[in-house]
């Protein structure tokens, strides 16, 4: 069956997670949830063990450092909300997905992703790692979206990123992997940086 959080959520405390999804379940949050300004390591949302959660609120975060709204090791995490960075030390990221070796994870943005100069989506890990946006990432000198590894993809068909900076970093990725969707680039911005990709 489905779980559904409908309670708001306070991050008060540094490496705090608001919601923490496991064992194949599937959650629905459809709350908000904010972490305190001052601390650092928050994470509003963990999917892991194959499970798949969809938010459906509003994720604030004013970490000082290091804050992650949604972060999935292994199952599907979706962001139908909207993210929102307060953080300016350029650490924070919107959505990531690590899977590690053997293990699949999966990430997509169909709302708004708002970053600032922090990142909005990082996809990495030695497994299979992927990303979808047919929603909106906005940063301003921040990047929208960092995919690392050979076998990690992103597909951003019907969606937007717009940074004055670099919409898509792309580090050791292979040929195919990378649909970039609608990039709108200030003056002096880069739409697709390739390190070894």
């Amino acid at each position: 069956g489905t779980v559904t959080n409908n309670s708001v959520i306070s991050l008060i405390g540094s490496e705090s997670i608001g919601i923490y999804a496991a064992d194949g379940i599937t959650l629905v949050n459809n709350s908000n949830i904010t972490s305190a300004v001052g601390q650092s390591d928050s994470i509003a949302s963990y999917v892991g063990g194959g499970s798949q959660l969809t938010s459906n609120g509003t994720i604030t975060l004013n970490d000082t450092s290091d804050g992650i709204g949604i972060y999935t090791e292994e199952g599907k995490g979706i962001n139908s909300g909207t993210i929102t960075l307060n953080g300016t030390a350029g650490s924070m990221v919107g959505m990531v997905s690590e899977a590690q070796t053997g293990k699949v994870a999966s990430i997509e943005n169909t709302n708004t992703i708002t970053v600032g100069n922090n990142l909005g989506m990082y996809i990495e890990g030695a497994g299979t790692s992927s990303g979808k946006n047919t929603g909106s990432i906005v940063a301003t000198t921040g990047t929208g979206v960092y995919v690392d590894g050979g076998g990690n993809s992103f597909d951003g068909t019907g969606g937007s990123i717009t940074s004055a900076a670099v919409g898509i970093y792309l580090k050791n990725t292979d040929a195919n992997k990378i649909t970039t969707g609608t990039l709108n680039i200030a003056s002096g911005g880069v739409g697709v940086f390739a390190d070894n990709a």
